[in-house]
């Protein structure tokens, strides 16, 4: 799954911040592969399917948070599709 994904990224560049392994994931990894007018922004006339993620109250950086692996995708994570 692409919080996985995003973890694995982090262990081998750990120089790159996470909020660029985000946008690698989504603006940027949907332009590369030919459905960026579609999907990978937020924008009027894109399609998108949210990945909406709960983030412990003790969290201070959401980024960081979201590519650390630490994310229990079965418990925290719930797909929203908006068309």
């Amino acid at each position: 799954q692409m919080l996985d994904e995003l973890a694995a990224l982090a262990r081998v560049a750990p120089g790159v911040p996470p909020a660029r392994l985000i946008e690698s994931a989504t603006r940027i990894g949907a332009e590369a592969l030919g459905y960026g007018a579609d999907f990978g922004t937020i924008a009027i006339g894109t399609r998108a399917v949210f990945a909406v993620i709960a983030i412990p109250s003790s969290v201070t950086d959401v980024e960081e948070y979201l590519v650390s692996g630490d994310v229990d995708a079965a418990a925290d994570v719930r797909l929203v599709r908006a068309n």
